[in-house]
């Protein structure tokens, strides 16, 4: 299988999770001093009302570590999810466990669903 451009990635992505109404600004391969959030592979800044975002990547070379498996498709999956359910986001009322939650949750739904495609490829 053709290994994807981050941009190509994210096209499909968006189409898969309905969210070509959003403009979306990705910035691929990022050094941890260019990330917005510390000690993260992926970023999300956005702007509900006015649907547009800027997602930061984590350069992948500098996720080499055996001890850590990082897969760039299902980090852009889940700063996409972080999108698709951003209302639940926006309440001031969270907590930190609410937080550490959603985001666990979200590594989850990009797992599976970065297997299911990889599956229904034949990968």
């Amino acid at each position: 299988m053709k290994k994807q451009k981050p941009e190509e990635l994210l096209i499909e992505w968006m189409n898969r999770l309905d969210l070509n109404d959003w403009e979306i600004q990705l910035e691929p391969c990022c050094s941890e001093e260019e990330m917005e959030l510390d000690d993260c592979d992926g970023c999300s800044i956005y702007m509900e009302m006015r649907k547009i975002a800027r997602i930061q990547m984590i350069n992948p070379e500098l996720r080499k570590d055996p001890m850590y498996s990082f897969d760039y498709e299902e980090a852009l999956v889940h700063e996409l999810l972080h999108l698709k359910f951003c209302m639940l986001e926006t309440s001031d009322d969270w907590n930190d466990l609410q937080m550490r939650i959603l985001h666990r949750d979200l590594n989850d739904i990009a797992k599976a669903l970065v297997k299911a495609k990889r599956y229904k490829n034949g990968a």
